[in-house]
């Protein structure tokens, strides 16, 4: 398509007031980012916008899920709203006395951006995806849909089309509201498998990308006439 402009995971930040260090983080408007470099008043700089970052707390004990905010003195990040700007949620709980907290950005204004990517994987889904079943150990068939990436296909390296491998093994990307629960059953080391495009396969892996929302799961040919 000719009217993309790029994935929403950065944006440019021209600093003001003061400088900023790279793993900082800045709200603009009521968008949280942390810097990739250093900056003085006046540089532009590329904020990340999305993922998760250990950021400076402030006072307080922070709970692992609560809502977290960026005072405007920049004294580190605390979970009163008063006077200060929503950053995201806390990845994990920070105690009074912890200098530092886990932070994912920008889930805290009512999961605005959360919806927005739910929608967008729901529409990539919907027009590269393909249909899939999880042959569940326990739960019996589960359909849902997949970006499926077969070992014999190319898959491309950046934006540049001259670049390309085959990976060697299967792979099929979902999103959250796919097939709940798979990964927490492949961790725990049952026996799934995955029907897609008329084969089985079995499933050795699931990782999870960094908006912790999109999974990948690592796939293996099964024959049904071994067993």
């Amino acid at each position: 398509m000719k009217n993309f402009i790029q994935d929403g995971k950065t944006i440019e930040y021209k600093v003001a007031d003061t400088a900023i260090k790279s793993g900082e983080v800045r709200v603009i408007g009521d968008l949280a980012g942390v810097a990739v470099t250093d900056g003085a008043v006046d540089d532009t700089v590329v904020l990340n916008v999305t993922g998760v970052y250990e950021l400076a707390k402030g006072a307080g004990a922070i709970t692992q899920g609560q809502k977290v905010y960026a005072p405007a003195d920049g004294s580190g990040i605390v979970a009163t709203a008063t006077d200060n700007k929503p950053v995201g949620v806390a990845w994990e709980a920070a105690a009074a006395a912890d200098t530092t907290v886990l932070v994912k950005l920008n889930v805290c204004m009512d999961n605005r951006f959360d919806r927005m990517a739910k929608m967008a994987s729901s529409t990539i889904s919907n027009l590269m995806g393909e249909p899939a079943v999880w042959l569940s150990s326990n739960r019996g068939n589960i359909p849902g849909r997949a970006l499926f990436k077969d070992p014999s296909e190319p898959t491309q390296i950046g934006d540049s089309e001259g670049y390309e491998y085959r990976p060697s093994t299967a792979t099929a990307e979902y999103y959250e509201d796919n097939f709940v629960g798979l990964k927490q059953a492949v961790d725990a080391e049952t026996t799934e498998y995955l029907e897609i495009r008329g084969k089985q396969y079995l499933i050795t892996a699931v990782e999870t990308k960094f908006d912790g929302k999109t999974y990948v799961a690592h796939l293996t040919p099964h024959d049904e006439s071994e067993e």
